[in-house]
């Protein structure tokens, strides 16, 4: 939602009216929209019909509800409200209090207008970034959700929704085409994070003897042939997140210094005197065979572990996987949406998939290719090139067999359509007849 000032609803909750008048009368000079109720009871109703972006609550008023028992109600049922709170007996123990459950800030009267401005502007800015971040965060997750509902997926939701706002390093366990990636997409998008970049490097793609100074930057003259200083990763992520993928391959030396690095939340560029906050989140990834190869000082600073499973481990959700690459292939190639028969739909559920989500997302991409019928059959899974255990492995070796496959495929699907009708067939593909009879005999199609 965006906000203007004259969206904005503020709540002033307080016993005494000379307070509900000059505070409500300030807060609509600036443009703003208030609300005013004189007890906690009438307070909380306030907040159950209204939902003010902020209230402003005194701490001592008369009745069953004080301002303190109001917040903690509050902030359990309407958990985007943000609360000022106000007292002309104000202690350090009672803005302690306050802050701790949940409250913004903490003022005393007789009331700064200026401090109640400030205040006021802190939280539109700070709920308008949040609202930009949930904004980007549905559309991006429209693109990287977790889909799926099997068992085995549903504890690595859980666990994203529970560390997402949690800085310290994770480290995401998975064999290969598990979608390791998706999980740290979803860790950052869903973070306060999500406004900042999230980075990713794949070690095994690094030059090992270049990778430290990608990292950790250089000052100058430190790499041969730069005679500038030069901001590494961790410093230029800073606010954002970090996804070294394949952290195994990281050198022993590089996952020692990670791991201090980690562990001080401080680092130097390489031959640099200054030290630099750690600013950035840190995600890894390795998969389980090469799990040991991580350093015990480096395993020391991994705060979470996420184990995302293999396909074979959530078989339910082939079926609803097929449907969601569907819709993607849809999207960016325009083609129409394809049917999946009973049996088809069981050999996929059956089949092992090996190189999980990534093998299965190419697979499907390559039976919308090759299947010019509106309905997948059986057939046109084993034609597509998978594992038939009756027949063998029928990939095709390269692209000019497999467009021949193809080709041979769709001629006779053709020919069928057309009852076996030369012309007719020649006419609806716009082929000329000879043509086509010599493609037909090439392909021993009679």
């Amino acid at each position: 939602m965006s906000l203007s000032n004259r969206n904005i609803r503020i709540a002033v909750i307080d016993d005494e009216a000379p307070i509900r008048e000059v505070l409500g009368q300030t807060l609509k000079d600036e443009g703003y929209s208030v609300l005013t109720a004189d007890s906690g009871e009438a307070g909380l109703k306030l907040l159950e019909s209204a939902h003010p972006h902020m209230a402003f609550l005194d701490i001592w008023m008369p009745g069953s509800l004080d301002g303190l028992q109001v917040l903690v109600n509050a902030k359990k049922r309407f958990p985007d409200i943000e609360f000022v709170m106000i007292s002309g007996h104000g202690t350090i123990e009672a803005a302690v209090k306050a802050t701790r459950l949940g409250a913004w800030d903490f003022i005393e009267k007789p009331l700064s207008m200026d401090r109640i401005l400030i205040n006021v502007h802190n939280i539109v800015q700070y709920q308008r970034e949040k609202s930009q971040r949930r904004g980007l965060a549905d559309v991006v997750q429209k693109s990287i959700s977790l889909v799926g509902n099997a068992p085995s997926i549903i504890p690595v939701k859980q666990k994203i929704s529970e560390i997402a706002d949690d800085d310290r390093p994770v480290l995401i366990v998975g064999e290969k085409g598990t979608g390791k990636n998706i999980v740290a997409q979803n860790l950052h998008f869903q973070s306060t994070r999500a406004g900042a970049p999230l980075v990713e490097i794949n070690v095994a793609l690094q030059p090992l003897e270049l990778i430290e100074y990608d990292l950790w930057g250089w000052e100058r003259s430190a790499l041969p042939g730069h005679s500038s200083e030069q901001k590494g990763k961790l410093e230029t992520t800073a606010g954002g997140s970090l996804f070294l993928k394949g952290i195994h391959l990281l050198p022993q030396n590089l996952q020692i210094k990670l791991s201090q690095t980690l562990k001080t939340r401080e680092f130097k560029r390489i031959r640099g005197q200054e030290k630099i906050p750690l600013e950035v989140r840190i995600i890894m990834s390795v998969e389980p065979e090469n799990r040991h190869l991580i350093m015990e000082e480096l395993n020391q600073q991994i705060e979470h572990e996420i184990h995302v499973p293999s396909l074979r481990d959530r078989k339910e959700d082939i079926a609803v996987l097929f449907w969601h690459f569907s819709d993607a292939i849809i999207r960016e190639q325009g083609q129409e949406r394809k049917q999946l028969s009973e049996q088809a739909l069981q050999r996929l559920v059956d089949y092992p998939w090996p190189g999980n989500l990534r093998e299965f997302r190419n697979f499907v991409e390559r039976l919308y290719l090759l299947t010019p019928t509106s309905i997948i059959n059986i057939d046109d899974l084993y034609f597509a090139g998978l594992p038939d255990k009756n027949r063998g492995q029928s990939t095709p070796l390269d692209f000019r067999e497999a467009r021949a496959q193809f080709e041979k495929q769709f001629l006779i699907n053709k020919l069928k359509e057309f009852d076996g009708n030369i012309s007719k067939t020649a006419e609806a593909i716009g082929l000329e007849r000879s043509y086509l009879h010599r493609k037909l005999k090439s392909y021993g199609i009679d």
